[in-house]
């Protein structure tokens, strides 16, 4: 009945707190502990161009060229640098996919009454795992995706096809966390590389001198 929608509410409002405390936190971490340090707050404002495209297209693969120039034009990366890291990222980083694994399978388990035991939680994080790596250009494949993973668990699919109707809410976000992450990680590659670029000069021009 109408109460699906308020249920869908609570799940859709669970799902968007988890992406952004693992901006927030996971990805500010990282950000924070590499040097030089970078405020998390100021990184998703820099990033704005990027999550704005994301959450317009839900594609991972058209978002790299985007990617791309943020990264160049607001962080300082060399393109030799993000235009391998940020497609090799598009395929293999999927946070935002496995956060919303999470999310529907503990809604669904829920919604039945069923405890998941131990064995069924590892499960459901080495099958994520797997599925998570592949269809990031193609939108709306993460629900293909999910069906699988919830009948691992042993939970009715039959709840995958009342969330399918709103996925394209999730699906926002999901490609939002995913490229913010590869950004994050094009980042730290960069500045490590740079870093790394000044070391060897400045050892060089000693070993020049000498």
């Amino acid at each position: 009945g109408a109460g699906i929608f308020t249920s869908m509410a609570v799940l859709v409002g669970t799902y968007y707190a988890a992406c952004l405390a693992h901006v927030i936190i996971v990805y500010g971490g990282f950000l924070m502990a590499f040097k030089p340090h970078i405020n998390p707050f100021r990184f998703i404002r820099d990033s704005a161009e990027v999550w704005i495209y994301t959450i317009s297209t839900c594609s991972s693969i058209a978002t790299i060229p985007v990617n791309i120039k943020v990264a160049e034009k607001k962080f300082g990366i060399p393109e030799r640098i993000s235009g391998f890291t940020i497609p090799l990222g598009s395929q293999m980083n999927t946070d935002g996919s496995v956060l919303l694994y999470a999310c529907v399978i503990l809604f669904i388990s829920q919604m039945i009454g069923q405890q998941m035991t131990l064995f069924q939680l590892v499960n459901v994080i080495f099958i994520s795992t797997i599925l998570s790596m592949g269809g990031g250009g193609i939108p709306g494949s993460g629900i293909v995706k999910l069906m699988v993973v919830v009948q691992s668990a042993g939970l009715p699919i039959e709840v995958v096809g009342v969330i399918a109707a709103f996925y394209r809410l999730f699906d926002m976000g999901t490609t939002t966390n995913n490229c913010l992450g590869d950004l994050v990680g094009t980042v730290i590659v960069g500045k490590a590389e740079e870093k790394y670029t000044i070391a060897e000069n400045d050892r060089r021009d000693l070993s020049q001198q000498k």
